[in-house]
């Protein structure tokens, strides 16, 4: 599982692509939408939410809303956390 997730993020880096100008909060949260990390990750919703279906990518429901949670994947991908 791990090796799937390191080439997804791998993938994601290595494709030399402009960067958009965009705007940046002064605190940065531990998480973000599911759009804002395809966004991110240049990745596509449909390859996301295949991933969330298999706990590759760990998120958390707020209301009506799903978020990715960054610092969780973070920690799991340093291997300081328990495995997803």
């Amino acid at each position: 599982m791990t090796a799937v997730l390191d080439n997804f993020l791998l993938n994601a880096l290595n494709k030399n692509q402009p960067v958009k100008q965009q705007k940046h909060l002064s605190v940065q949260s531990p998480l973000v939408t599911m759009d804002r990390f395809c966004e991110m990750t240049g990745t596509t919703m449909n390859i996301l939410r295949g991933y969330v279906r298999r706990d590759y990518i760990p998120t958390v429901v707020i209301g009506r809303h799903r978020f990715v949670n960054l610092a969780l994947l973070n920690r799991s991908l340093l291997g300081c956390g328990e495995a997803l």
